[in-house]
């Protein structure tokens, strides 16, 4: 699988390779940012878990740079914040038990311009 951004990645708590595991994917959730596929793609993640057949892949959009700063993270950077969500995105599908996430982590202003090409070309 080819990136655009250094920071992305791909991630299978089976630890299959992606070929296999968007093989078997039968329900797909993509979210702009962090914790938007836990809320937005909450039918297609109940649907699979701990279903025989169906199975949950994730696409995260943004690289979780400009995360809200409180508690633990107020003193973070964004360079720090990257991998924190990361983290988080990856412990996430362990817990739902999807079949993969993958973390695009295009930053969130290449979401907003008019030219969204590249992001759009990626997914």
């Amino acid at each position: 699988m080819k990136f655009s951004q250094t920071q992305s990645n791909f991630y299978s708590p089976s630890g299959k390779d992606f070929r296999t595991t968007l093989s078997t994917t039968t329900h797909l959730g993509i979210g702009a940012h962090a914790d938007d596929l836990e809320i937005l793609a909450f039918p297609g993640i109940s649907a699979c878990y701990g279903h025989a057949k169906n199975r949950f892949s994730g696409v995260v959009v943004t690289d979780g740079a400009g995360s809200p700063r409180t508690g633990p993270f107020a003193s973070m950077s964004n360079a720090e914040m990257i991998p924190q969500r990361q983290k988080e995105q990856r412990a996430a599908a362990d817990l739902g038990k999807y079949a993969s996430v993958i973390q695009l982590s295009h930053p969130s202003s290449a979401v907003r311009q008019a030219d969204r090409s590249q992001v759009v070309a990626e997914l």
